[in-house]
């Protein structure tokens, strides 16, 4: 409407809203988080390096729909990354739409309906037998 009413001279034109790119949204919050250790910074950036490998540095945040980060999701998949990681990084990607949609510079998180909850590896999963824990009781130089 706004455009209709500037063309025919009654309000002046609008201006163009920058739109933020991924990687510039992104890494622009992350290196504003001094709350959070230099790991987890790391680790939020190989999130914001899968994106940006998808979607492209410069693709609009405003441009991603929940179709899209569900092709996002799968690309992971596809890369053979375990269950956990694929979540790990679904779930830091859903955070960084989330800010986006608090910085009003998107109106909903495409990425909100993904599955993030953590899971466990059973494979990694070991039980301690009572005689083994004795023996690491025993060893240790003391209570602590």
């Amino acid at each position: 409407m706004a455009d209709k009413l500037a063309r025919a001279g009654l309000i002046p034109k609008p201006k163009a809203k920058q739109s933020e790119t991924i990687e510039s949204f992104v890494e622009s919050y992350i290196s504003r988080r001094n709350d959070v250790s230099p790991h987890t910074r790391r680790i939020w950036r190989q999130t914001k390096r899968r994106l940006c490998e998808h979607f492209g540095n410069d693709a609009p945040l405003h441009e991603i729909t929940q179709g899209d980060a569900a092709n996002w999701r799968l690309s992971l998949v596809e890369a053979k990354m375990a269950d956990a990681s694929v979540r790990k990084h679904c779930g830091f990607a859903k955070h960084f739409f989330a800010r986006a949609v608090e910085h009003e510079l998107i109106p909903s998180n495409p990425f909100g309906k993904l599955v993030s909850a953590p899971v466990g590896n059973s494979a990694r999963q070991y039980f301690v037998s009572r005689e083994e824990a004795t023996k690491i009781i025993d060893a240790a130089p003391n209570a602590e």
